[in-house]
């Protein structure tokens, strides 16, 4: 159970923090299951420390690893409401109409944010309570697919990135991309530059929810000494088809660039004459059309969860 008063005990959390670094295992596990009984009660007074104590899920004492792990279930069984309380505030602070925990009958599924004016919905995927313990791994596709049938778009933010200062903001910048609330550029006021690693790792780590991932070609859009879009290339990493794979298509945050992709691809295409390009749309937080306005054919709608 989680503690009655969690508030009288919150200026002793940063004591009990100091413990989760001991050399001592039992301080170790003691403190992790301290914070596990006060974050159940009210998230909200351990939510600055708890990220940074995922580290213990590889402790080398399995009995810490297991105070983890049952510090996170308590936790969890509280955590979504906070985070979602933290959506709602967000979708406030941007002006935008919602509809929380609207049931959509047709589709026989709770929406946990609901945006009419836009036939949006958007989903906290909590890590606990929507794993496959309590859903099949198929849960998450069969609902995308049937909203869609509905024609209504499901944006899904989980905990792990909302938990991720960075990634929070480039979960938040997507949203506000999905309603029309970004700084928008022309692509042709922008100019085509060929990038290092360094640079590409920099902008992909700080704009791209999935980060980084190594590229034999790396392409940007930069306007007024700014990087505004990059795009990379290599080789097929999943397929055994000739050609290259379009790695990562990524925007600076809380900026449009609009034609950057079309111009991106053309460079590319035009400089490097492949044979073929592949790519894959992560449907849970994007929709793949951009892949239709440069000229893709789809050859598979769905690969396996």
């Amino acid at each position: 159970m989680g503690l009655k008063y969690p508030l009288k005990v919150k200026d002793t959390v940063p004591a009990i923090v100091s413990f989760c670094d001991s050399s001592d295992s039992l301080l170790r596990e003691r403190a992790i299951n301290a914070l596990g009984r006060i974050g159940r009660s009210n998230y909200s007074v351990i939510e600055p420390y708890w990220t940074d104590l995922f580290r213990f899920a590889s402790d080398e004492e399995a009995k810490v690893r297991l105070s983890f792990i049952w510090a996170s279930e308590n936790i969890a069984t509280n955590t979504p409401d906070v985070y979602e309380n933290q959506i709602a505030r967000f979708l406030d602070d941007i002006g935008v109409q919602y509809v929380q925990n609207n049931p959509y009958i047709q589709a026989d599924y709770v929406l946990d944010f609901y945006l009419p004016e836009y036939r949006l919905a958007i989903e906290f995927d909590g890590t606990y309570w929507h794993s496959e313990s309590f859903h099949d791994k198929y849960y998450h596709q069969r609902k995308l697919r049937k909203l869609a049938e509905a024609g209504i778009r499901l944006y899904a933010v989980q905990e792990r990135d909302w938990v991720d200062s960075t990634k929070r903001t480039i979960v938040e910048s997507q949203i506000r991309g999905l309603v029309g609330k970004l700084h928008r550029v022309f692509a042709r006021q922008c100019n085509i530059v060929e990038l290092d690693s360094a640079t590409a790792r920099e902008f992909l780590s700080q704009n791209h929810l999935q980060g980084f991932v190594g590229a034999s070609t790396y392409v940007g859009l930069v306007r007024n000494n700014q990087l505004l879009e990059v795009m990379s290339f290599g080789r097929n990493r999943f397929s055994s088809i000739d050609g290259v794979e379009l790695y990562r298509l990524c925007t600076l945050r809380n900026t449009a660039v609009v034609g950057g992709a079309s111009k991106l691809f053309k460079y590319y295409v035009k400089t490097y004459n492949p044979s073929v390009v592949i790519s894959y749309a992560d449907l849970s937080f994007g929709t793949g059309n951009v892949y239709t306005y440069l000229g893709f054919q789809l050859a598979q709608s769905f690969t396996d969860p």
